[in-house]
């Protein structure tokens, strides 16, 4: 089976979530210097690395 025009139109377009951005290369070089420095200074105080995720589903 060919996949013809009127196929391809239908499909979802990908999109950002809401409340989410991308970020460029100079905002994201600038990001990482500033999120290196402030792990610097609080593995100096004995700090422990910790992540969590980006976000959770909630129901309104």
């Amino acid at each position: 089976m060919v996949n013809g025009p009127s196929t391809i139109d239908k499909k979802m377009k990908p999109t950002i979530p809401q409340g989410t951005r991308d970020f460029g290369a100079d905002t994201v070089r600038r990001r990482n210097y500033i999120f290196n420095t402030i792990r610097t200074v609080f593995e100096l105080y004995g700090f422990q690395p910790l992540e969590t995720p980006p976000w959770k589903t909630s129901k309104l």
